[in-house]
Parts: structure tokens; sequence; C-alpha cells
């Protein structure tokens, strides 16, 4: 067989595998993107579930005029929680979640440190019996007595 034959024999194999492999490829690429497709309509599923759930257990999580009043300093981070719960359970009428405190810290810009700022919220709250009840989901002031 001639020289030129087998080169075009060959040239014309390799490109046959080529087209192979590249019809192959654009298989593959095409059932990934349907796959991230429905990854993503699961995550917007997802997240959209996730964001009415928090929106239907939030409410006015706004900064405390309250907060502006204080003077923080580094051992005041609790004088900060007591006054966020005393402002919103005065505002709202009702228990307030420590969320709900975590989530008015951190809009006026006070960071509760810790592995879990949920968990110090309650040490402050519990430790603070002499001004908050637990009552149900959340802290309610104590009335004070009378006079």
């Amino acid at each position: 067989m001639p020289r030129a034959n087998i080169e075009t024999t060959t040239t014309q194999g390799v490109d046959d595998l080529l087209s192979e492999a590249i019809v192959r490829l654009k298989s593959e690429i095409a059932a990934i993107d349907r796959q991230v497709e429905q990854l993503d309509k699961i995550k917007q599923f997802k997240t959209g579930k996730l964001t009415r759930l928090l929106d239907a257990h939030r409410f006015d999580t706004e900064p405390s005029p309250l907060l502006e009043e204080l003077n923080l300093d580094d051992s005041s981070v609790s004088k900060a929680i007591r006054a966020v719960a005393r402002d919103l359970a005065t505002r709202h009428g009702r228990p307030v979640r420590r969320t709900e405190i975590l989530d008015a810290l951190r809009a006026s810009g006070i960071v509760v440190g810790g592995k879990q700022p949920a968990k110090t919220i309650t040490r402050v709250m519990t430790r603070a019996k002499d001004e908050f009840a637990h009552e149900g989901d959340g802290y309610v002031l104590k009335e004070s007595p009378p006079a």
C-alpha cells in the first residue's frame, strides 16, 4: 500500500476517533448541564422556603436607639444584650426570642462572640432573672413591684 494511502487512512481514523470523542463529551456535558439545572432548581426552592420561614419568624430587627446611649467596652456585651431585649420586649409587648435579640444586635453592629452566640444570650438572660422572665418561646420583662 502506498505511503499516501496509509497516511490518509490513519488521518481519517484519527479524525473519526476525535469526532466520536467530541460527540461523547458533548453528550456528557449536556447531561451535567441538566444535573446543574436540577440542582439550581432545588437550591432556589430551598432558599425560597428558608426565606419564607425566616420572614415568618422575624420581626423588627432595626438597630435599637438604646444602643446609641450605651458606652460599650469589652465587658458590656451583656449590657447590650439586656438593653436590646428590654427595648424589643417594650416595643412589641410579647416574649422576645434569643434569635430576635441576636438579629437586633447584629443590625446594630454588635458582635456576640463565641461558637454559639445564641447560647451566650441565653446565659446572659438567665442571669438577669431580676429583670427578665422566660415565658413560652422567649423572654419578657418582669413586672415592677408596686411602690
